[in-house]
């Protein structure tokens, strides 16, 4: 299979990878043949470039873009990866890593569901939708049951239910890959699938360390800095579900993440300034 560009986050070990495809493919091929394609004199010269011995310049960027025939969105990641690992500078560095994340993310859509009671009030309910978004698994009911680690029944009726409320498809597949539920905090579905949350949360400080992670933090913030966090935290989730939306389940593991947060203080109640504290003559 030919090297995914956007899978790579070090160009020498892409064109390296790409040297050994074209081998693969082609007997004769060798970096004589293709520092010719690249109009490139001296093979040696190609073949440090593709060790990451000696730097690509810009010219030779677009050499390989041309040659490696790269669509519009592989030359931006191309081009942004090649200045990520010649970067000296550490903040470059950053800036230029995040700008690959950003490319290398498939675009994230999240469709609106109602927050059906029966949907969020049984714990199994949400992680069977989402184990349904994944295209190489096998959706029959046994196989969904040892996934989830839940009986077989469990499993029959969730899906009766996921049906009835036209969130899967005949064959079983979820038929919105990412979703979302408007977060109503007086509404008694989303009430009872917190409270599950929270309590499979406490459970979980049974496994290993390795499987899990839980950290708290107090700090202070008044009612402006609240928004700007909820803000940062919803920018970091969106972050998070864009970088990990992978369709298929490979060897991965479903994890499921959550973040509380709520003030264990009352607010301060400033004096009043002391001329206002007696009366006027």
């Amino acid at each position: 299979m030919k090297p995914d560009l956007k899978t790579y986050l070090d160009v020498s070990q892409y064109l390296q990878d790409i040297y050994k495809y074209r081998k693969q493919h082609r007997s004769d091929f060798s970096y004589e043949t293709w520092a010719s394609e690249l109009g490139i004199k001296n093979k040696s010269y190609l073949r440090f470039v593709t060790l990451g011995r000696r730097r690509i310049s810009e010219s030779l960027t677009l050499q390989f873009i041309k040659n490696l025939e790269l669509n519009e969105a592989e030359r931006d990641y191309f081009e942004v990866l090649v200045a990520y690992c010649q970067a000296k500078d550490a903040v470059e560095k950053r800036l230029l890593g995040k700008k690959i994340i950003e490319l290398s993310q498939k675009p994230l859509t999240q469709t609106s569901i109602d927050a059906h009671y029966a949907l969020l009030a049984d714990p199994v309910m949400m992680k069977l939708r989402t184990l349904l978004t994944f295209t190489d698994i096998q959706k029959d009911s046994a196989r969904l049951a040892q996934i989830l680690m839940v009986p077989l029944k469990k499993i029959e009726e969730c899906l009766s239910t996921l049906n009835s409320l036209d969130l899967i498809n005949t064959d079983q597949s979820a038929k919105q890959e990412a979703t979302k539920i408007p977060d109503h905090f007086k509404d008694l579905g989303l009430q009872t699938f917190y409270k599950n949350t929270f309590q499979e949360a406490a459970q979980a400080l049974a496994l290993p360390a390795t499987e899990r992670r839980f950290r708290s933090s107090f700090f202070a913030m008044n009612a402006s800095e609240f928004l700007d966090f909820q803000a940062k935290v919803n920018e970091f989730v969106l972050s998070q579900l864009q970088t990990y939306n992978f369709d298929q389940l490979d060897d991965r593991r479903l994890f499921h993440f959550n973040l509380s947060v709520f003030p264990v203080t009352q607010a301060e109640v400033q004096n009043p300034p002391a001329e206002d504290q007696f009366e006027k003559k």
